[in-house]
């Protein structure tokens, strides 16, 4: 049997913040250096995609995991992100993004097709 992960929902956010992590504006572009390398890429979808997410924090994140990647959380919550990834034709694919308190304990994330964060959900599915 799996464990289950107990993950935290409160949050002390901004005013009139709703989620633990928001998402704000977002832009992706084909990578230019990679065309620059390869002029004549056999297919877009080998061309990779950079991606980027305007994020706006609750106080309780100390860093997010993007990915692999390690992120500190500014002491204004509000941060933007870039990744890279295979296009799939008309964008890329955000990574897994997962908040972590100072305590090291996982609060809410949001996965790559996800537009608010896993606490947020689960408020509005009433769980």
């Amino acid at each position: 049997m799996a464990a289950v992960q107990m993950v935290t929902c409160l949050r002390e956010g901004q005013p009139g913040q709703v989620g633990m992590i928001e998402l704000g504006g977002g832009a992706g572009v084909l990578s230019r250096a990679y065309r620059l390398r390869h002029p004549h890429p056999h297919s877009i979808g080998t061309v990779p995609w950079i991606g980027s997410n305007e994020l706006q924090m609750a106080a309780e994140a100390d860093h997010l995991l993007l990915g692999e990647r390690r992120i500190e959380v500014p002491g204004n919550s509000s941060l933007i992100v870039v990744w890279k990834s295979p296009s799939t034709g008309r964008e890329g694919i955000r990574p897994l993004i997962v908040a972590v308190g100072r305590d090291g304990s996982e609060l809410p994330r949001i996965g790559p097709q996800d537009s608010m964060d896993s606490c947020t959900w689960a408020k509005l599915s009433g769980q």
